[in-house]
């Protein structure tokens, strides 16, 4: 159509989408009239779930469009062909997705081509669709006229390409198949040429998801069916009826995720105890005194530690008044081997670049963990860590403070009583701005070898979100050095983070 600009509205001072269209919209006048009358009429859909059109207008013969600017990404940026998208976040998409269509069906609009490309996220991660209307002015004649059939051949509804009368429920199917393939890792119809692919919804069904992804619920399965289904009649009826079933499905999702996970600690459980040799008895004895003299030379030794270093305190906490930090061992990790997992895949997913899949995989994990028992706020709090590093990278620095925010608000239990120095609130004060890096990094002097590291990536990251990336580059470099304990590896897992953010800052 076309092709868009990052721009400055001078009047209003402030940031726009720049659509200049191609000068035959221009040229001719049946076009320019109708491309205004689809710009005229998505200008008046306001709703927080549509790119707002600000203004249409046309210079030296080019028609041209002024749009909100929303930089958050892309929902076919986040896909990989093979790789399914997590199913809350993709049920998130589609109920934000949903919402903005129904607007725009009060209104008497539809879009005409809905995809993952004109699926776009702002910088808190709602989604957005954009694009309302202009699908018919990829090319050849606006009116309808001609041999051309409007619409890209992996999404569009079958009715479109019968060329019948389409209407919002061509949206719906189109939807539903932007939805199979972000669930999936591939569209539901391929095919070598584009008329294959379309020709492919004729001849075969509608494939199983849940063939296609074995962990997808039955709920989404059936959702996504449905809206996908050859006849329009046999569709939602309305866009209400499509979001009371996908906030159905979220709650299935989120309950099979927790069976899930219950379930892989049962099975790690019952290999563990059927991996155990059975021990003599004569050898047990020797391993038992062995412990027992371990523990009395280790407790010695700590407890002349602790008479000469008393603890550390630092005031100024969030709450107010003083917080005692003190410098202890703190070998176990917080994270559970199932949450280890979902925290290198949300972490994996970010040094690829796709820091929404991130964001979605750590909120993913965080609801998991609001329900473990065990937890004592540890776990939680440091994959708000994580979900506020991740935000910082991604330049959405508001969102960053609230989640450093929400640490320093959590309450945080300790075996044992006292807060160690090597705790995630203190990472949160320093990223919230109430500490300085100077008090941070003495704060911090005698913490462990993996939070000594860990603060080096988190100066980083601040030099990042405050815009002085060749500031940030030593702290990274220092920390993908820094080798740490095999019981905070979880610590590694941001290497290919700080790598990637490396090579995106040039060092």
């Amino acid at each position: 159509m076309g092709v868009v600009y990052r721009a400055i509205d001078e009047n209003l001072d402030r940031e726009v989408a720049l659509k200049v269209m191609r000068e035959e919209y221009g040229a001719d006048a049946d076009s320019l009239e109708a491309l205004q009358g689809e710009a005229v009429a998505a200008a008046a859909l306001n709703h927080p779930n549509v790119v707002q059109v600000y203004e249409f207008g046309q210079s030296n013969g080019q028609p041209f469009i002024v749009m909100e600017l929303v930089s958050g990404g892309r929902l076919d940026l986040e896909m990989v062909h093979g790789v399914p998208l997590d199913e809350k976040f993709v049920l998130k998409v589609a109920g934000e997705v949903s919402e903005g269509l129904a607007a725009a069906q009060a209104a008497g609009l539809t879009h005409g081509d809905i995809k993952p490309a004109n699926i776009v996220f702002d910088r808190k991660g709602k989604a957005k669709v954009v694009d309302f209307g202009l699908a018919r002015f990829g090319g050849g004649q606006p009116d309808g006229e001609g041999d051309e059939v409007w619409g890209t051949p992996f999404y569009i509804a079958p009715e479109k390409v019968k060329r019948k009368s389409e209407d919002w429920r061509s949206d719906q199917y189109s939807l539903g198949t932007t939805l199979w393939h972000a669930l999936s890792g591939y569209p539901p119809f391929d095919g070598d040429m584009p008329a294959d692919v379309v020709k492919a919804r004729f001849d075969n069904p509608v494939p199983s998801l849940q063939e296609a992804n074995p962990l997808i619920t039955k709920e989404t399965a059936e959702i996504i069916e449905r809206m996908m289904s050859p006849t329009p009649g046999h569709r939602y009826p309305t866009y209400a009826s499509l979001h009371a079933d996908i906030n159905t499905a979220l709650n299935a999702s989120a309950q099979a995720e927790i069976a899930r996970s219950s379930e892989e600690a049962r099975a790690t459980a019952k290999a563990t105890k059927k991996g155990n040799p059975i021990i003599p008895i004569l050898i047990t004895t020797g391993v038992v005194l062995v412990t027992l003299l371990s523990i009395f030379v280790f407790q010695k030794n700590m407890a002349a530690r602790n008479r000469a270093k008393p603890p550390k305190v630092i005031g100024g906490s969030p709450g107010g008044g003083s917080q005692t930090l003190v410098a202890r061992r703190t070998v176990k990790s917080p994270f559970l081997r199932g949450e280890k997992r979902s925290l290198k895949k949300a972490l994996d997913l970010q040094a690829e670049g796709r820091g929404l899949g991130a964001q979605s995989a750590l909120m993913t994990l965080r609801d998991k963990q609001s329900g473990a028992v065990e937890d004592l706020g540890q776990a939680s709090a440091w994959t708000s860590i994580m979900m506020g590093f991740v935000l910082a990278m991604e330049k959405s620095t508001g969102s960053a403070a609230d989640e450093f925010d929400r640490v320093l608000k959590m309450k945080i239990e300790y075996k044992g009583g006292a807060e160690p120095v090597e705790s995630p609130r203190l990472i949160a004060r320093f990223m919230h701005g109430d500490i300085d890096e100077e008090t941070f990094v003495g704060t911090s002097a005698e913490a462990e070898t993996w939070f000594v590291s860990l603060r080096d990536f988190a100066i980083g990251i601040s030099k990042i979100a405050g815009n002085k990336p060749k500031l940030a580059g030593p702290h990274l470099k220092k920390f993908i050095e820094t080798e740490v304990d095999t019981a905070a590896d979880w610590v590694a897992y941001l290497k290919p983070v700080a790598q990637a953010q490396l090579e995106k800052i040039g060092n």
